[in-house]
């Protein structure tokens, strides 16, 4: 992934107000010098915040997965 786009997909956090707790990166074997992030941010699902960064990251994001929510 290339750097503007991380910014750009950061941007949408930032914009919300949400708080992000943990980012990872892990190389993706398929694909060599491309990056899998993972990120862990304060919020619930059902807030307007959240739903709204949500929207934004999945029309920047090659791909998003939502891994949970507690």
């Amino acid at each position: 992934m290339r750097a503007e786009v991380c910014t750009r997909i950061l941007s949408h956090m930032i914009y919300n107000d949400l708080n992000m707790t943990k980012i990872e990166s892990r190389p993706i074997p398929e694909q060599p010098f491309e990056y899998r992030f993972f990120v862990d941010f304060e919020g619930n699902l059902a807030d307007a915040a959240v739903e709204n960064a949500i929207l934004g990251i999945k029309e920047e994001a090659a791909r998003l997965k939502i891994l949970g929510n507690y």
